[in-house]
Formats: C-alpha cells, sequence, structure tokens
C-alpha cells in the first residue's frame, strides 16, 4: 500500500479515484496492492456463498470492493472486501460509498494488510457499530468472528465442527473448511438447502 495523495478533501477523492481500489484516511489516499490469486478465490468463494444465501433469503444485499465504508463524518473512508447491508439498516447508499455501519464487514487477509485490518480497522469498525467483523486469512487458513454487543466486539467462535453460524443472517452456516478448498456451485447449492 502506498500514498497516492495528500491533503484531499473526502468529496474529491469520491470523484477523482471512482473505481480504482484505494482508502482515505484523513486526506491521505493509500493505493490498495493488487489483491493475490488466493485472496481473489476466497473473496469470490465467500461472495458466491453470501450473494445466494440473500437470493434465497431477500434481506439484504452484498457489496463488493470497490465500494468504501465510512461509518462516519470523522472516520476514515475503508474499502472492504465485502459488506452485508441489511434492507432494514439505515445507511446512506451512495454510487461509491455506503455512509453509516455496515450489518456485516469482511476484510481476507494479504501479506500486505494484516496490520490494518486487526489494528486500525478494527477500531473503526467497532467505534461505527458494524453488526459483525469477520478476518478472513486464507494464507494462514484461518479465520476471526466479532459480532458488536454493548459498545465493543466480542470474539465469536465456530461449532464443534467448524462452522461459523451468523448473528445478523438468520440460519447462515458457514463451514470455515470450504473457504479453502474453492468450492462448486453444486456444494454451494447443497449448502443453501441446508439453510
Amino acid at each position: 500500500m502506498h500514498v497516492i495523495d495528500y491533503d484531499m478533501p473526502y468529496e474529491q477523492f469520491l470523484a477523482a479515484f471512482e473505481g480504482i481500489h484505494a482508502e482515505w484516511v484523513d486526506g491521505v489516499v493509500y493505493q490498495l496492492p493488487r489483491q493475490s490469486q488466493l485472496h481473489q478465490t476466497t473473496q469470490n468463494t465467500l461472495c458466491q456463498i453470501i450473494t445466494r444465501y440473500l437470493d434465497q433469503n431477500p434481506i439484504g444485499q452484498c457489496i463488493t470492493a470497490p465500494t468504501l465504508l465510512r461509518v462516519n463524518d470523522r472516520s476514515p473512508a475503508r474499502c472492504p472486501d465485502l459488506q452485508v447491508i441489511l434492507n432494514n439498516n439505515t445507511c446512506l447508499k451512495h454510487q461509491r460509498a455506503i455512509s453509516g455501519s455496515a450489518d456485516i464487514v469482511i476484510e481476507i487477509l494479504s501479506e500486505f494488510n494484516h496490520t490494518w485490518e486487526r489494528g486500525d480497522k478494527f477500531v473503526e469498525y467497532e467505534q461505527g457499530g458494524v453488526g459483525e467483523y469477520w478476518i478472513i486469512d486464507p494464507i494462514r487458513q484461518d479465520c476471526l468472528f466479532y459480532t458488536f454487543e454493548d459498545h465493543y466486539f466480542r470474539r465469536q467462535d465456530t461449532d464443534s465442527n467448524d462452522v461459523y453460524c451468523s448473528k445478523r443472517l438468520q440460519n447462515f452456516k458457514l463451514p470455515i473448511p470450504l473457504l479453502w478448498s474453492s468450492p462448486s456451485m453444486d456444494t454451494i447449492q447443497n449448502l443453501m438447502k441446508a439453510m
């Protein structure tokens, strides 16, 4: 990640960097690194699973990068890999950005971004009241799940079968090993039938 501009107002950033994988932090624009094949595969798998779930249960939408998330007027504009916005969420949806708290934010780690996702973004999403924060690490094949409760993120564990059950998505069950296997559409369909 490298700096591509300084002292840029947020509205100017939105106009100048549309469609570019970048984040805005207090006027500084950071170009995000190109995603690895492993990162893209994991993101595609998650997106397919969540999108199929939301097709089956039309309660919201799954939004992919480079759509930005700015949890409040004082916070940076981040570029989560995936966001879930439920239909009853009162956040403002613009063409390029979400203003307010997403129901679920998913960040997929790469070799370049461990500190941001576990540090700065964690604090920003928590302070902004994001409903769930998922940190997915395909390199180490590990996941961290947090749910916003009583003003803080609380760690949520998987069950004994290594399945994560979302608190925001009713009956949504994510078998963690599936994330590392590039599942077929038939496998995803069978998963949906079980939800």
